[in-house]
């Protein structure tokens, strides 16, 4: 990366300082690729309308950025970032999917945003898929990477957005002094997630923690009312078989621990969550609401996953609605009950 680039970035006057304590007691426990949204005079940042565009497929908007918004960036050069590296949409009815997920989760986890036991005063995080850490403490620098700019036009002072490919070399400002890495939804999309945690290893400073939230996409029933041929079911295994064949596994949080170990991390620890899909828990007030966010997430996420990855299984665009339509049908059974687990791994780097 050239040092221009980096010379070039404007820090926020929120940054880190000594007295940097949570928001809330949620804590406890020429070659440059990559565009940073930097701080307004008044410690916020903005995006402008121009950095927000994208490439269309199926009717739905992936992830793209165009060749001329590089241009825009000050007197830096960037290259154009490369599509088709995530599968799915980034729309307006994505974000209000992932929003009501984030909001799920918030209630199952009874408000803890995570659980690695980063203390009171961390200095440093790195956000990979642009989560929620940021106002947990407004005192941290935070750099937040996600694909594309889907973040709201005015965000928190304390947060550098890198638009970039995690996948790739890891550059400033991806330093290798980090409190806290944290990452939701991030491990099940990413080609070779045993790189991502050795890259995560290293760019942590000794004593620091990494903590991984995602679902095991498979569907659990323990009452046996779940039919051997339920259409939800074939869903979430031919959306496997279309990742695998991109090298990503959507069931990798099983195996996450293992993983961390082979990066090097100690204490690895998982704290696992069953979230119902559907309303049938009804001896379980929260439970009962958690479900009906939890299927009509799935039921969002249908038209998202059924464009791209069911089109590279061989799937012609009839037999894609036609099948979603049978699966549609099957989230709204009530008397089938089924759950996916949800996974917090964390590990620590030994100091």
């Amino acid at each position: 990366m050239s040092s221009s680039a980096v010379n070039q970035r404007h820090h926020s006057p929120h940054h880190a300082t000594a007295n940097n304590s949570p928001a809330d007691d949620e804590g406890i426990g020429d070659d440059d690729d990559y565009l940073l949204f930097s701080a307004e005079p008044d410690g916020w940042k903005s995006m402008t309308s121009s950095i927000k565009n994208h490439v269309h497929y199926g009717g739905r908007r992936l992830h793209r950025l165009l060749p001329g918004v590089f241009e825009l960036m000050e007197a830096n050069r960037y290259h154009r970032y490369r599509d088709g590296k995530y599968p799915f949409p980034n729309d307006m009815v994505e974000q209000g999917r992932e929003y009501l997920k984030h909001e799920m989760i918030t209630r199952v986890t009874e408000g803890r945003r995570f659980h690695a036991p980063i203390g009171s005063h961390p200095q440093k995080i790195l956000d990979l898929g642009t989560g929620v850490v940021a106002d947990t403490y407004p005192g941290a620098q935070v750099v937040a990477v996600d694909l594309s700019p889907i973040q709201p036009d005015m965000i928190p002072g304390n947060v550098d957005f890198l638009i970039d490919d995690i996948g790739d070399e890891w550059v400033d400002p991806i330093s290798n002094d980090f409190d806290f890495i944290h990452a939701r939804d991030f491990l099940p999309y990413i080609a070779d997630a045993s790189m991502i945690l050795d890259k995560a290893y290293n760019h942590l400073k000794p004593g620091g923690w990494i903590e991984t939230q995602d679902f095991n996409s498979v569907l659990s029933c323990d009452d046996g009312t779940m039919p051997d041929e339920f259409p939800v079911t074939e869903f979430w295994a031919h959306l496997q078989t279309a990742q695998q064949r991109a090298a990503c596994d959507l069931r990798i949080a099983a195996r996450t621990g293992e993983l961390l170990h082979q990066a090097g991390f100690i204490n690895v620890q998982c704290r696992t969550y069953r979230i119902p899909i559907g309303p049938w828990a009804h001896d379980n007030e929260l439970q009962e609401h958690v479900g009906r966010q939890m299927r009509q997430v799935c039921a969002d996420f249908l038209g998202a996953a059924g464009v791209k990855p069911f089109s590279s299984l061989g799937m012609t665009e009839t037999q894609i609605q036609g099948f979603l339509a049978q699966v549609r049908e099957a989230l709204n059974d009530d008397s089938v009950h089924t759950y996916m687990v949800f996974c917090s791994w964390v590990g620590q780097k030994a100091a």
